[in-house]
């Protein structure tokens, strides 16, 4: 009786439902991290083509999810008002600016939005891949960019204390990888991307001594070289991807069994 109905179900699902399979166990969240120029999208694209096919993948972005147009118009007021700074020259720059520290807590609160999002899809067994995922770190890429000292004002005292309490409390990725290129690599790849308000050289050299090494807030973080022709990085990657999902999948199926 169970065997038949499983086979009913199953094939009930094929013609008409069409659901994707799920991991047994709670799902997954894994990000796809890394400098300007080191191939985040083309990775997170190709991976998403890949899995989407048989598995319920969800596609997420965190670095700024803000959205196209909200980030366009932000970009377009930096430049006209204070033109763009690197977060470099951040980490080591004055108490930032009642304003820009506005702007960040409201980077941050869609960061958290975004990450908690995620956790949503994860409990329905779904495959969630993120581009990029936030870190701790103060100044670097994805961090939190509020700089604070003693004679501050106490609004920017509250701005500091509120956004390191928004990145203090952003949930991990099950396993992020971090894209490791050169910085020729970076600056090459950078100058092949089709996009607006696109990084000059300079700026691509500056975040990329910045934030090369940054450690995004996950429970595994994996280095994974991003140098070499694309073809024999894609199919590296998808090895594995698939590796950390099956143990993944294995791992909280004990769980759940135990």
């Amino acid at each position: 009786c169970h065997r038949l109905f499983s086979l009913l179900k199953r094939s009930m699902n094929k013609l008409f439902y069409k659901q994707k399979k799920i991991l047994l166990g709670k799902g997954m969240v894994i990000a796809i991290s890394g400098v300007d120029g080191s191939g985040k999208s083309t990775m997170i694209e190709m991976s998403y083509k890949c899995l989407s096919q048989f598995l319920s993948v969800d596609k997420l972005t965190i670095g700024r999810p803000q959205g196209k147009i909200i980030e366009l118009l932000r970009q377009i007021l930096d430049r006209k008002n204070h033109g763009k700074h690197s977060e470099s020259n951040q980490k080591y720059a004055s108490s930032t600016g009642f304003f820009k520290s506005l702007k960040s807590i409201f980077l941050a609160m869609l960061r958290l939005r975004m990450a908690i999002k995620s956790q949503s899809y994860i409990k329905k067994g779904h495959i969630v891949l993120v581009d990029r995922w936030p870190t701790t770190e103060l100044g670097c890429m994805d961090g939190p960019k509020i700089i604070c000292d003693e004679s501050d004002n106490i609004l920017i005292k509250l701005c500091f204390s509120l956004e390191r309490w928004l990145y203090d409390h952003m949930p991990k990725a099950d396993v992020c990888f971090f894209l490791q290129v050169s910085a020729k690599t970076a600056i090459y790849r950078n100058s092949e991307r089709i996009k607006i308000d696109k990084e000059t050289t300079e700026e691509i050299i500056s975040r990329y001594s910045a934030n090369h090494h940054i450690q995004p807030v996950s429970k595994k973080n994996i280095l994974f070289d991003n140098n070499g022709l694309y073809e024999e990085k894609r199919q590296e990657l998808l090895m594995n991807l698939w590796k950390e999902i099956l143990h993944h999948n294995l791992y909280s199926n004990h769980d759940r069994v135990t």
